[in-house]
């Protein structure tokens, strides 16, 4: 229990040890900081939705522009899990297929870890600096932000799921970084037709 409560901070502070203790724990583990995100992203949604704002982009059909942050904010949390899978799924492929010795159970493992290591960063420098921009600056100045918080993500969260595949796999950096960059991928491409 006490890994539970403690492991956003941990991912923070401490990673390497935190996803040592993730990958030998029960499955499961990685849903918490998943729904979490899902969770904070959707009422960032909703608030956005229940202010009339509409997204910049295209948005995919069947929605119109109009209601699409209201739709998002229920949605949203459903897609995360879904991305959380395809993203496990694919690193753990691209691992083994880079360092065949490993079990197949070791993507249970992976999923627990890849849980924390997309979801903590995505929320602690992504979706509570929207929140504190909406509400400080307002929405006219989320995409300024976002020019400082989208690379700060995107390196970290590359960075703690290449640790976490090689704390899973026991593979060098470069393979590491190859399976985690094409979990990333597969996320950021399904999840880009819903996501704004």
């Amino acid at each position: 229990m006490r890994i539970r409560a403690l492991a956003p901070v941990g991912m923070i502070l401490t990673p390497a040890k935190t996803m040592r203790d993730l990958a030998d724990g029960p499955w499961g583990r990685g849903v918490a900081p998943t729904v979490g995100l899902g969770m904070a992203w959707g009422c960032l949604s909703l608030i956005l939705g229940l202010l009339g704002k509409t997204p910049s982009g295209p948005v995919t059909p069947p929605f119109s522009a109009s209601g699409y942050y209201l739709w998002q904010a229920v949605f949203l949390p459903f897609l995360l899990l879904a991305l959380w899978r395809l993203q496990t799924w694919t690193t753990a492929i691209l691992a083994r297929s880079l360092n065949a010795d490993r079990p197949d159970h070791d993507s249970e493992a992976l999923a627990n870890v890849l849980g924390y290591a997309y979801g903590v960063p995505v929320l602690v420098s992504l979706v509570l600096p929207d929140v504190l921009t909406l509400w400080l600056l307002g929405f006219e100045r989320l995409s300024s932000t976002l020019l400082y918080t989208a690379p700060l993500t995107l390196c970290w969260t590359l960075g703690l799921c290449t640790l976490g595949a090689r704390t899973v796999y026991g593979m060098g950096w470069i393979r590491s970084l190859t399976s985690a960059l094409g979990g990333l991928m597969a996320h950021a491409l399904v999840g880009a037709l819903w996501i704004r």
